[in-house]
């Protein structure tokens, strides 16, 4: 069988034979990064009602375990912790993702090599490899049908990522070449996820990535014991995830293993700054940009004017009626009027903000002034004030963020939970995770502190 015709056994030798020294040093930088930014966005989550009431659910039921429940306060078995702690990741839509595959890496597989690395004791340079074979597998598969996991109505991220962390749990097990093929084809079997988690108006956002990452935990430790697959050519088979999933023709092979171990894509993954889609970056950009360079009283906007594409507008500006009154934080955080209200006058959009402006008058007043403009060329933001002066900001790209505001934002997330102390000795350890013994000591300072 010729490379090109065997994308199933690309990745699990690639799982099963890559070497620490083969990832750059700016891989596992970028990787250091995501990672952190999981570990915040996970611990703000863990505040959320929905977040308590679906640990509550797993509790009850739990005999516990040795692997931590991140903000929680409690231990639970690798499997429940990896679904609670891919829910938290992914449950306010704050986690990073890769624009070529369309997903969200970190959500599943951090969560998944964490809460097996934590019951098997491993090192931080154990647990980081294989978080980047996981998000370096997982975004391949992404890119080999990119929209069209989305086309069918399966949400990508959870139906990808069972297989990546599939891979990234194996890796951490040690499996043989055999046994991770093994794992890839149950793997498969287990994968899931409907796209209706992200487009209903009670967004259950995470549930998804847990479960992600938990059935990849599950597959690897059933191969462990000698479970076997259904088939070597799992992937890219007859009846295969791939015909499955992206739909028969709709994938480019090439994708998955051209370059792969060399050239990597996990360096490319994108740290949002904005509790919300990442498509809208660029007009809050913009608003943000013009509150701070204008001082803008809020008071003295007459209209606001907005350029975006039809697509977007789609998504975040209709049904108009809908996005104008937000009935819940997913609504008003997917509602352009809405977060641009907040950009404008606050000069930020966070989930603290979104949470507590949700019925604000003089938000909704604000948001009542904004319009659009179709424009497929540019997104830009345009404010007129009573006194008929005109100010407008362009945001044509999309930047990164820098590395002080993703750290910032880590901080403003895992503080008011864990604590100041805690959130410093996480972020120091997680910047030097190659040297940290044990995974365990970077996991007891996420319990939420005493009162």
């Amino acid at each position: 069988m010729s490379v090109l015709e065997n994308a199933s056994q690309a990745l699990t030798d690639f799982a099963a034979t890559i070497k620490p020294d083969s990832v750059p040093e700016e891989v596992y930088r970028r990787s250091k990064l995501t990672i952190l930014d999981a570990i915040g966005t996970a611990l703000l989550s863990s505040t959320l009602d929905k977040s308590k009431q679906t640990a509550r659910a797993i509790r009850g039921v739990s005999a516990g375990g040795d692997s931590t429940a991140w903000g929680l306060g409690f231990k639970a078995t690798p499997l429940e912790a990896a679904l609670l702690n891919g829910m938290l990741i992914e449950g306010l839509d704050y986690s990073d993702i890769h624009l070529g595959a369309g997903l969200h890496p970190t959500s599943v597989i951090l969560p998944a090599v964490v809460a097996l690395g934590e019951v098997k004791g491993l090192s931080g340079r154990e647990v980081m490899l294989s978080h980047v074979v996981g998000c370096e597998s997982m975004i391949r598969l992404g890119m080999a049908a990119p929209g069209k996991f989305h086309a069918r109505a399966f949400q990508p991220t959870s139906i990808i990522g069972v297989v990546g962390a599939a891979l990234a749990s194996g890796r951490l097990l040690g499996l043989s070449e055999q046994r991770m093929a093994e794992t890839l084809s149950l793997a498969t079997t287990l994968a899931f996820g409907s796209t209706l988690s992200v487009r209903v108006g009670a967004y259950f956002g995470g549930i998804d990535s847990g479960r992600g990452a938990e059935s990849g935990v599950l597959a690897a430790l059933m191969a462990k014991e000698g479970v076997t697959g259904i088939a070597q050519d799992a992937l890219e088979g007859r009846f295969g995830f791939l015909d499955a999933y992206a739909g028969q023709g709709n994938y480019d092979l090439k994708k998955v293993e051209s370059g792969l171990g060399k050239n990597w894509e996990t360096k490319d993954i994108f740290l949002k700054r904005y509790p919300t889609s990442f498509a809208c970056t660029q007009i809050l950009d913009a608003a943000i940009r013009l509150h701070r360079r204008s001082k803008l009283d809020p008071s003295e906007i007459e209209e606001v004017k907005f350029g975006e594409n039809a697509q977007n507008i789609g998504l975040f500006s209709e049904p108009e009626a809908e996005k104008r009154r937000p009935s819940t934080i997913y609504v008003a955080k997917t509602s352009h009027y809405f977060i641009l209200a907040l950009a404008l006058m606050f000069g930020r959009v966070d989930a603290q903000l979104l949470n507590s402006k949700l019925k604000d008058k003089k938000v909704l007043q604000l948001s009542d002034r904004v319009t659009y403009s179709l424009d497929e060329s540019g997104r830009w933001v345009e404010v007129r004030l009573k006194s008929g002066e005109v100010l407008r900001e362009e945001q044509d790209s999309l930047e990164p963020s820098s590395e002080t505001l993703v750290r910032k934002k880590f901080h403003d997330n895992a503080s008011p939970v864990i604590g100041v102390e805690a959130a410093g000795d996480v972020e120091s350890m997680v910047d030097s995770l190659e040297e940290v013994r044990n995974i365990r000591m970077v996991t007891r300072q996420l319990n939420p502190r005493k009162v």
